[in-house]
């Protein structure tokens, strides 16, 4: 892959392979890669902190470094979890009555 992917004048770009055609680099018009070297390590902070002392309890791990945008996606996931706490508290009181 060096062959197709490395530059000599860029030893600092970012190389992606495009899963389409593999001879492909999507990844050679980047720039600022310094920039995204300190996203992507801020980011790796925040989510080995998140591990360590969770501030989202209950929430998405990836929400730490991308939250969403808006009321609905976390609307959708309290109507998920209160579907499924109803789902555990009908099979626990089926199972009460099955024992009898």
């Amino acid at each position: 892959r060096q062959d197709l992917f490395w530059k000599e004048d860029r030893p600092l770009a970012i190389a992606m392979e495009n899963p389409l055609d593999t001879t492909m680099d999507v990844g050679s018009p980047s720039f600022r890669y310094s920039m995204i070297q300190r996203v992507f390590a801020t980011s790796h902070k925040v989510l080995l902190a998140q591990l360590t002392a969770p501030e989202l309890q209950g929430k998405s791990l990836l929400a730490a470094i991308l939250p969403p945008y808006g009321d609905e996606l976390w609307e959708r996931q309290e109507a998920q979890q209160q579907q499924q706490r109803e789902a555990v508290r009908k099979n626990t009181n089926n199972n009460k009555g099955n024992k009898r």
